[in-house]
């Protein structure tokens, strides 16, 4: 599947510029780091797909430790690796898990480097809900899902983005479904 897709589907040059400028400015080598996804705004009917989920209080806390188990999974699964790319449906999430201090990832003593594609905005979903959005809108989402498709390993969890990630990445039976349910 995925020689099919690399074949019918090549991002264009502005979007090709932006994945290849994420894997440098992040150190990362195709096939040589574990990727997570995690599908927090899945549970938050008003915010899924319209956003607003980081004026919600209880965010972070509610889904810190499904990011949490995201990564450790696809640590688990390519433990040489030592890097692991994560990305989110949550701008918010994603800041935390690899930046904040008080997240385990961003402290120098982490067993493992979590790296993340910096968006300033809430991602979009691509399924056509946004009519008032320029393609160029959807670059970051389409970077993260190159990035992940990238990695060794690859762990999912709820919704098809990841799914579709390992489907065309460099080894598709390399992946762990993290959380399978609600």
């Amino acid at each position: 599947f995925r020689d099919m897709y690399r074949a019918l589907f090549t991002p264009v040059a502005p979007l090709a510029a932006m994945i290849q400028r994420t894997m440098t400015e992040l150190n990362l080598v195709p096939g040589k780091y574990a990727a997570a996804h995690t599908r927090s705004r899945y549970l938050l009917r008003h915010h899924d797909k319209v956003g607003g989920h980081h004026t919600l209080e209880y965010f972070i806390r509610d889904n810190r430790q499904f990011a949490i188990n995201a990564i450790n999974c696809a640590f688990q699964l390519n433990p040489l690796a030592k890097t692991v790319y994560y990305a989110s449906d949550s701008h918010v999430l994603t800041e935390y898990i690899s930046r904040d201090p008080q997240s385990l990832y961003a402290k120098p003593t982490s067993p493992v480097t979590v790296t993340a594609f910096r968006h300033d905005i809430e991602p979009l979903h691509t399924d056509g809900k946004h009519p008032d959005k320029n393609p160029q809108d959807y670059y970051p989402v389409f970077v993260d899902l190159y990035v992940l498709s990238m990695a060794k390993c690859i762990s999912v969890g709820l919704g098809g983005f990841a799914d579709f990630a390992s489907f065309i990445s460099l080894d598709p039976v390399c992946k762990f479904r993290h959380r399978a349910h609600q």
